[in-house]
Order: C-alpha cells, then sequence, then structure tokens
C-alpha cells in the first residue's frame, strides 16, 4: 500500500515500537522457534517479509537459514545499515508480497506490520502465498494493527492527557495505537496516517500541545513518505482470514503498553499442531 524507497527506509530507521519488534515480542517469537526446533533435526529456514534488522539478527543469532523478501532493493539496501551482524549471510529475493513464488520451503515466516501494507482487496492473494511458501507445520507470525470491536476509542485530547501523566514511556509508543483507533475507519480496514499527524497538528495549534511532544510526530512521515492508508482488520475479520488458509494459533499478547491493539498473532500450516 505504500512506495518503499530510501527516503522512507531513512525515516523508518528512526522510529520505536510498536513500529519496530520489542525484546518481549521477540521473546514470544524465539519461545516458538524453539517448539519448531524440538520437532525438526534439521536447519530451520527463515523468510522475513521485508528488511526488518531486528528479525534478520535473530536469524542470525539463532543460527537459521535467513532469506528475505523485499520488493524495493534501495530499501533493504538502506534499512540493512541497522544489521548488528556485518557478515550476516542471507538470499534476499525482490517481489511484492501478493506475488512471491515459493514452494513449501520455509519453516517460519516473520512480519512485523506486513499485514497493514497488503491491500484489502489483495488480502487472500497474500494468505495463499504465504500458505504456498510454509513447509507443512510450519509457521506464520508477526504483529500489527489488528482491533476487537470492544477497544474503547479515546479522543486526542483524552489520550495526550493521558501521556502526560504517564512516566518513562516513549510519546511515539504511547500516543501511537490509541490515535490509530480514533482515526481507523472500520467500515474500511483502514488508517490513514495523514490523518493521525493532522488531529496532532490541531492540537500544537491551539497550544493543547507544545512543540516538543509534538517534535516527536514530525519527522516520521506520517505527513510525507508515510502519507498512505494502513490496512488494520479487526480481530474476528482476521481470524476468519487466516482460518481459510492456515491454522490459526493464537493472538499474543506482551507487556508493551499498545500489544492490545498491536497483537502477535501465530498460524500455523496444516499438518502438526502448536501448543502454547
Amino acid at each position: 500500500m505504500s512506495g518503499w524507497d530510501r527516503e522512507l527506509a531513512t525515516i523508518w530507521t528512526n522510529n520505536v515500537a510498536p513500529s519496530r519488534p520489542s525484546h518481549s515480542e521477540m521473546f514470544v517469537y524465539t519461545q516458538y522457534l524453539r517448539q519448531l526446533q524440538k520437532k525438526s533435526n534439521k536447519p530451520i529456514k527463515l523468510l522475513v517479509l521485508g528488511s526488518t534488522p531486528e528479525f534478520r539478527d535473530w536469524g542470525y543469532d539463532e543460527n537459521l537459514i535467513v532469506h528475505v523478501v523485499d520488493k524495493s532493493e534501495e530499501y533493504y539496501e538502506t534499512v540493512s545499515r541497522e544489521i548488528r551482524h556485518k557478515n550476516l549471510q542471507e538470499h534476499l529475493h525482490i517481489s511484492s508480497w501478493e506475488e512471491m513464488s515459493f514452494d513449501e520451503q520455509f519453516d517460519i515466516i516473520i512480519g512485523d506490520l506486513s499485514i497493514g501494507n497488503i491491500e484489502p482487496n489483495k488480502f487472500d492473494d497474500f494468505l495463499i502465498n504465504i500458505e504456498r511458501a510454509l513447509a507443512p507445520g510450519g509457521l506464520f507470525m508477526g504483529k500489527s494493527f489488528i482491533w476487537r470491536d470492544d477497544e474503547p476509542v479515546k479522543s486526542p485530547r483524552q489520550i495526550v492527557d493521558e501521556y502526560n501523566s504517564s512516566i518513562h514511556i516513549h510519546p511515539y509508543t504511547f500516543i501511537n495505537h490509541q490515535l490509530g483507533l480514533y482515526c481507523l475507519d472500520k467500515a474500511s480496514f483502514l488508517i490513514d496516517f495523514s490523518k493521525m499527524y493532522q488531529e496532532l497538528s490541531d492540537l500544537h495549534r491551539i497550544g493543547y500541545i507544545g512543540d516538543e511532544l509534538f517534535s516527536f510526530f514530525t519527522n516520521i512521515g506520517w505527513n510525507t513518505e508515510m502519507k498512505f492508508k494502513f490496512f488494520s482488520p479487526s480481530q474476528e475479520f482476521f481470524q476468519r482470514k487466516v482460518n481459510e488458509h492456515l491454522s490459526f494459533v493464537a493472538f499474543e499478547h506482551t507487556m508493551d503498553i499498545y500489544t492490545n491493539v498491536f497483537p502477535i498473532y501465530i498460524a500455523q500450516k496444516r499438518k502438526t499442531e502448536v501448543t502454547k
């Protein structure tokens, strides 16, 4: 749903969670990796959707065979500056996720916010490709904006007031998910980043938020490179769609403040069961 280039990649590297995986999220993924490792006597093959450095370094740390699929080599090269393991050996495939073609190759497919960057009318095509690319019993895991119908929606002023009463939480991490829920179009499952920026800009203009707080949101692309809409399905819709192609296992939650609307999802290619 977006044009991924060097400018957007550079902006992305300045972001924090939930726009990047947190340590507690990586712990959850590792738990599921351990379950696969107990059942396999061969190297685990990992496919990373996008160029997320945290996943690629994780693959190196865990001695996995790492493949990356990204539709922009320019984006991949820019984000690769963030890699801790500069001698990381991996295989790069240039393709959109809706058009990638692999046959039962991967034990794990993982993506951070990958769901949000799928065109809603191509979600089935995406899931078909995920199912085809997974080895039998393989896992599809990731985090994205996937909400519950009963999730309370707060106004931008309420969100800012709560942030001002909080301590030791990055403003982007605190505000992002709640403002996204306020700006979500539940009928289309879309969040418009430019609308999120406008809400904060309006509060800044009338003096409800100061320059320092507003500065955390002026260079993250919401009003420039990321001026696009983000696919954000409900949990009910997501689970139903996943079960048409895979076996939905669980929504996992961490201690992160945003986990209620950015859960980790776990799904499996049908053959064996994963126990929690």
